[in-house]
């Protein structure tokens, strides 16, 4: 398993690109794998913020696993706070995701599949007179 992450190259790479926006950036610290994320954006097709939902989504599960506990007087709630951060951005990252527009759709390459008189209807309307055929 590796980490990388090359603050030089990040403009050029979405390897690094899904570790900024997730804050993943220190090697001591870090919750993904360059595997993971390097399998999480081939499944979105290198699209960096759905990426990051994903990632989000795979790490919900393993935070909510690790136990809270108490020593005596002494609490540890970790867990809760980290859950807690990371249902937050990923709201906020599904409201990005939501509120960008779709790609406009690409001209028709193919060949028409609709003409006049495809219902069968013999009778002429108004535009199918001799005058605009």
């Amino acid at each position: 398993m590796a980490f990388t992450y090359d603050l030089s190259k990040l403009s050029e790479t979405p390897l690094y690109q899904v570790r900024f926006r997730l804050g993943d950036t220190t090697e001591d610290t870090a919750s993904f794998q360059d595997e993971e994320i390097t399998y999480a954006l081939s499944c979105s097709n290198n699209d960096v913020l759905r990426t990051c939902i994903d990632c989000i989504n795979a790490l919900l599960p393993r935070l909510a696993q690790q136990p809270d506990f108490k020593v005596g007087p002494y609490t540890e709630t970790e867990k809760t706070r980290s859950y807690d951060y990371w249902v937050k951005v990923l709201a906020e990252l599904k409201s990005k995701l939501a509120s960008y527009n779709p790609p406009i759709a690409q001209e028709p390459t193919g060949a028409t599949i609709f003409h006049y008189d495809m219902m069968g209807v013999n009778e002429y309307g108004p535009t199918h007179s001799p005058r605009y055929l």
